[in-house]
Order: C-alpha cells, then structure tokens, then sequence
C-alpha cells in the first residue's frame, strides 16, 4: 500500500488510498477519504467527512488543494516507500 504517517497525527479516516504521505501533525477527522497518490503536508487538518482526490497535494487549517500531482508522482512513490517498507 505505500502510506506513510509521521508523528504525532491523529487520524480517525474512513479511509486512506495506496501511495499516500501523510506529514508530521496532521488531524485527519472522522470519516474523511484519501484517494491514492496523495500528499499530506505536515500539520495539515482535514474535515469530517472530506474527500481528498486522487493525486492531490494538500495543505493547511482547514486544508486546501496545493496543486494537483503529475501522473509521474506515482512511480516515484512507490519507489520511495518501497525502500522504506
């Protein structure tokens, strides 16, 4: 699956995709959905109940889309978590 979750989060998501980062701090509220190819920048909070879209870079109180990932980000992640995992 590929996701990494650094320190100190607090998630109570319905559910996170393959292929995410998920950044220091963050608050991922109750029922919210991560689609794959995401990241998450650090202290981040995420409504109840948001859908975050594939390959989306988010960030902020409340959060908001950055920028939308290129295709090419995937294979770059899998690489990188598959050399963590």
């Amino acid at each position: 699956r590929g996701v990494i979750i650094q320190e100190d989060c607090q998630i109570q998501a319905l559910r996170i995709g393959d292929q995410v980062g998920i950044g220091k701090g963050c608050v991922l509220n109750e029922g919210c959905v991560i689609k794959d190819n995401c990241v998450i920048d650090p202290h981040t909070v995420i409504p109840a109940y948001s859908v975050i879209g594939p390959f989306s870079h988010i960030g902020g109180n409340p959060c908001q889309l950055l920028e939308e990932l290129p295709p090419s980000f995937f294979p770059m992640m899998r690489n990188y978590t598959s050399q963590i995992f």
